[in-house]
């Protein structure tokens, strides 16, 4: 089940679409200033902040992928067996 987009990140996500169109991605230093620059809701912490730095990562692509408290990663997709490795319940056996 997909999750649900935030109000925050909703409001903030043409704000910095807009900012990555005009700056553009090929000076990163000049990118994050832009980015840094419009920031326009108080302090720079809590969870207003955060969002606008997790929407910033999801628009340029750089988010991680999702771990679990137990620090494992997530898939998000299964992977292609290894070529040695024998399927348990085989019909062909």
């Amino acid at each position: 089940m997909p999750r649900a987009i935030g109000v925050w990140r909703t409001k903030f996500r043409p704000i910095i679409a807009e900012i990555i169109r005009t700056v553009g991605t090929s000076d990163m230093k000049r990118l994050n200033k832009a980015l840094r620059d419009a920031w326009d809701w108080g302090p720079r912490q809590h969870h207003p902040y955060v969002m606008w730095r997790k929407e910033i990562r999801a628009q340029l692509g750089l988010t991680k992928p999702h771990t679990r408290s137990t620090g494992t990663i997530v898939r998000t997709h299964d992977p292609a067996p290894h070529p040695n490795q024998k399927e348990l319940f085989n019909d062909r056996l």
